[in-house]
């Protein structure tokens, strides 16, 4: 089983990139998973019934929840191994985007919110390259 973990501060384009992804793909083997809130339900009782896991929650912009993530999957499921999508958007188009989403949707994230979570995956990166942990960095914005 693959799981892929699409990593990225609020408004970068997760629930967008996961939508897009539904569309294309029609298999039975692929779950979607958009800001799990409780991996007991939403996560572990699919583990070994999916080929592909897609995981997007901003959560995991913080070093630390990513790697409990993957143990929680690894400790239930051994064949698991790990993909990793980053988008990384810069903090004024995130803005923007956050300004146009807070307008017409009911989840309302603040501007302090949205830099502590830019920030955490600022250091994400940098965890990344600086261990040479393979990602794959995705564009879904046009500057």
């Amino acid at each position: 089983m693959l799981v892929n973990f699409i990593i990225g501060p609020p408004a970068s384009g997760k629930t967008s990139y996961l939508r897009a992804l539904q569309l294309q793909e029609n298999s039975n083997k692929i779950l979607i998973i958009d800001d799990p809130t409780d991996f007991e339900k939403q996560i572990k009782p699919y583990l070994n019934q999916y080929d592909f896991i897609y995981i997007a929650d901003p959560h995991l912009c913080i070093y630390s929840n990513l790697q409990n993530a993957i143990e929680l999957i690894k400790n239930n499921s051994k064949s698991a191994t790990f993909n990793f999508y980053l988008l990384n958007v810069p903090f004024y188009v995130l803005e923007r985007n956050l300004l146009k989403r807070n307008q017409t949707n009911f989840r309302f994230i603040s501007t302090q919110s949205l830099r502590y979570f830019y920030n955490n995956f600022q250091d994400l990166l940098n965890t990344f390259k600086n261990n040479k942990i393979l990602y794959t960095e995705i564009n879904t914005h046009a500057v």
